[in-house]
């Protein structure tokens, strides 16, 4: 059984993150968060994503020293810090949920920089965007954000151009009962109009070789029935929906 792994707290951060109760007075202060950090004081953020479980999902190695990282969609940076500190260089982008003026996610992606000193680079660029800075890392991950795109494969596209090792998707995926390649196309799910289609395993390894990854490899699905949870009705039987991890090898 995977253990959750604290984030450590700098050296250099101020004086009142080394004290639990302070620390998350701190990270109360700008409203709920998303991402949930937990640091090794204690300390913890309580977000609605279930993040270190996402992290268990990805499989990344221990040991990323050597290796350059882009975090695209990187929200309020847990998964950017957790690479970070195991020894990544790391590049984390955000750009629509940052300039949303009623989400604090930019607030707290710099407050938790401060007191983790994670040594990221920040980017603040659309998706589409990213392939027009003639760059390459070798890793990118691309983590809940492929559904919340109107041109899935476009997306998938730019993240090609970028990639030159793997790329690890983590994604919502729907239609599982359904053979072939078949996507959902949602009009408000979960009253968020981000959200736009839920592909189901052979769609996604389709979408990413149509966007010219050599292979697709499908990982594993770490969360079922997804939408049925987002709609209010939970269950564990029929599993048609859920969260998936792809590696997209260039």
């Amino acid at each position: 059984m995977w253990q959750p792994v604290p984030l450590r707290i700098a050296r250099t951060a101020p004086s009142w993150a080394a004290k639990k109760e302070e620390l998350e007075a701190r990270l109360a202060t700008s409203g709920p968060w998303f991402h949930s950090l937990i640091f090794e004081n204690g300390a913890q953020t309580l977000g609605r994503d279930p993040s270190e479980a996402k992290l268990n999902a990805l499989q990344l190695p221990s040991n990323l020293s050597h290796y350059s990282l882009l975090d695209v969609g990187c929200y309020e940076g847990f998964f950017s810090f957790h690479a970070a500190q195991r020894g990544a260089e790391v590049t984390a982008n955000d750009h629509f949920i940052w300039h949303q003026p009623t989400d604090p996610a930019a607030a707290h992606f710099q407050l938790a920089h401060g007191v983790v000193g994670a040594p990221c680079e920040v980017l603040d660029l659309d998706v589409l965007d990213v392939p027009s800075l003639g760059r390459a890392w070798d890793i990118v991950l691309f983590l809940g954000v492929l559904y919340h795109l109107p041109s899935p494969v476009a997306g998938l596209r730019a993240i090609r151009v970028v990639t030159r090792r793997v790329a690890i998707l983590e994604t919502l995926v729907d239609c599982l009962d359904s053979k072939g390649e078949r996507c959902a196309f949602y009009h408000g799910l979960n009253n968020d109009f981000t959200n736009y289609f839920g592909p189901n395993i052979a769609s996604v390894t389709a979408m990413a070789e149509r966007a010219g990854f050599h292979r697709a490899e499908f990982r594993n699905i770490w969360e079922l029935n997804t939408v049925s949870a987002l709609n209010g009705n939970p269950t564990l039987s029929p599993v048609i929906s859920g969260r998936a991890v792809f590696y997209l090898y260039p």
